[in-house]
């Protein structure tokens, strides 16, 4: 199974537990066959991770409660915001545009661009402020350097 693949199925997973109201680990459990190692270790960090990724879905859907939120959209978030969060691996640009993909084939007609939105303000969030980081350390760096005339 491919990651495009993996991230559909731990989507509809997190939907299945959302309409059941329960726990991941109660679905997994229910399941014959036991999904791919990738949705494994995708659900297992978004239930250990899953009070951050509420915060920050909450902070960036301000005005909009979760719970209404079209069911399959709020899977889709919490599986990409897992993937924003639990690793700097995956590209932005990725998860975004597989989340979009993903509501575009299982949801309703407004949901693409909304979870767009709402995922493009979260990478930057979480991801941004690493970006950030990162150029300024490399700032620093090259302060370092002495230049030369060429």
């Amino acid at each position: 199974m491919n990651k495009t693949d993996a991230r559909e199925r731990a989507a509809l997973l997190l939907f299945e537990s959302d309409s059941k109201n329960q726990t991941v680990d109660a679905t997994l459990a229910e399941l014959d066959v036991a999904p791919d190692k990738y949705v494994v270790a995708l659900l297992e960090d978004y239930s250990r991770l899953s009070d951050r990724i509420a915060t920050l879905l909450s902070d960036s859907t301000k005005g909009w409660a979760s719970d209404r939120l079209p069911g399959f959209d709020r899977a889709v978030l919490r599986m990409a915001i897992t993937e924003l969060v639990r690793s700097a691996d995956t590209p932005v640009g990725t998860v975004i545009s597989e989340a979009v993909k993903l509501c575009e084939t299982y949801s309703t007609p407004e949901s693409p661009r909304f979870v767009n939105g709402v995922l493009g303000t979260i990478a930057h969030n979480v991801r941004g402020v690493d970006l950030i980081r990162s150029q300024e350390q490399n700032n620093e760096h090259s302060q370092d350097v002495p230049e030369t005339d060429v």
